[in-house]
């Protein structure tokens, strides 16, 4: 039995934890929600992040990140990316001799455009066993044991063995790799790709998703004047879940599907179309709106437009019209810096002209570019600081 710590009691993290508490490891989650402490402690399940998923009852909580770590062997980090280096600073310091740290978190530091792995070597110490854990999984499809295959990547090969053999089970089958940065780089461009081919509301989607998955397969290969190639689709990208980039939980789910087939290789050939999701709990919609489920509860209190409806068990249920409204507040608040009431006055005058639907879905986009652009740069920061440093080394 190895003693795991999880720390971050979000969707994913917490999907994690059920998978190695089930597995017969001795796991404990930080998370800092009181509501998700006590509810795992008490009831056994994460309502605000994974609702209506019973959770392995040897899953302990807590929100004391020194209590989390204390005797932990290996360290998951599931922060989101933006907290990474406060909370896992924090472990650091608590955590006993030398770990095995373990990111699951996708995207980069956005203070400093650092690879997580990075992060984690910052704080642990260069000596320190740091892997990256990665690939095209759902967490709720990981939580309902359906097949998934991810990879496990760090520098030295006989890490990502050990992370291999603390995460596979017969339905969660993990690979190992050395290219940890590619690995993260990876998983960060494929959530850009599928942002761009399946953004909620868009129109044409199959035209988009062949112009997206198409160029984004391309440009997503920068190299040297003068060097050879890249093959066609490099092992890593398949590990890190290049291949499948439209995700099945947009708007654009199983609108199409990237196979390579077609006389140019980058082809998309179409599938049935699938159902697409309606209905989004709090946790869910903290993820693809950026904002905590403190923010929307306190929204909720001040526009009365935003009034989701509750399921059997009194958890949140939002539709695709109140995320649109959600991003207009957003987008009015953060963006126009407009106060409380302006913004309320603001939609008041959209909805008498019959212009809230349209400006609610354009203000969805505008914030999505906006976010994709911050993301497009850090990562071509990246890529110009390693390609600066390949040529200094030569």
């Amino acid at each position: 039995m190895t003693r795991v710590a999880v720390v971050g009691g979000g969707a994913w993290g917490t999907t994690l934890a059920d998978l190695l508490a089930r597995k017969g490891e001795d796991v404990t989650l930080w998370a800092r929600e009181p509501e998700v402490v006590e509810g795992i402690n008490r009831e056994h399940v994460n309502a605000v992040f994974l609702p209506g998923a019973p959770l392995a009852p040897e899953i302990r909580a807590t929100d004391e990140i020194a209590t989390a770590v204390r005797e932990a062997e290996v360290l998951v980090s599931a922060a989101p990316s933006h907290a990474v280096r406060v909370v896992m600073g924090e472990a650091a310091r608590a955590a006993p001799g030398r770990p095995l740290v373990v990111s699951v978190s996708k995207g980069l530091e956005p203070d400093r455009l650092q690879p997580l792995s990075r992060v984690l070597a910052d704080l642990f110490g260069a000596a320190a066993a740091v892997a990256v854990l990665s690939g095209p999984s759902f967490a709720e499809e990981v939580y309902r044991r359906q097949p998934t295959a991810v990879v496990a990547a760090a520098r030295d090969e006989s890490v990502a063995r050990r992370v291999q053999q603390v995460f596979a089970t017969a339905q969660f089958r993990v690979y190992t790799t050395t290219d940890a940065i590619g690995v993260e780089l990876g998983g960060a461009l494929k959530n850009v790709i599928a942002v761009a081919a399946g953004r909620p509301g868009a129109d044409r989607r199959a035209g988009a998703c062949r112009e997206a998955v198409g160029r984004g397969r391309c440009q997503h290969r920068p190299r040297r004047r003068g060097a050879r190639p890249a093959p066609r689709r490099r092992a890593a990208d398949r590990r890190a879940g290049r291949r499948g980039p439209v995700p099945r939980q947009g708007a654009a789910a199983g609108d199409c599907r990237p196979d390579g087939a077609g006389p140019q290789g980058g082809a998309v050939a179409m599938s049935a179309p699938q159902p697409v999701q309606e209905f989004f709990s709090i946790g869910e919609v903290c993820q693809l709106t950026d904002l905590k489920p403190h923010v929307l509860r306190y929204w909720e209190s001040q526009f009365r437009f935003l009034n989701p409806a509750k399921n059997r068990s009194g958890n949140r249920v939002y539709q695709r019209r109140e995320i649109e409204l959600i991003m207009l507040v957003k987008h009015l608040l953060y963006t126009e810096k407009y106060t409380i009431e302006g913004a309320r006055q603001k939609i008041e005058q959209y909805r008498r002209s019959g212009e809230l639907k349209p400006e609610a879905r354009r203000a969805l986009a505008t914030e999505t570019v906006r976010d994709l652009k911050a993301e497009i740069k850090a990562i071509l920061t990246i890529l110009e600081g390693a390609a600066a440093s390949n040529a200094g080394s030569r």
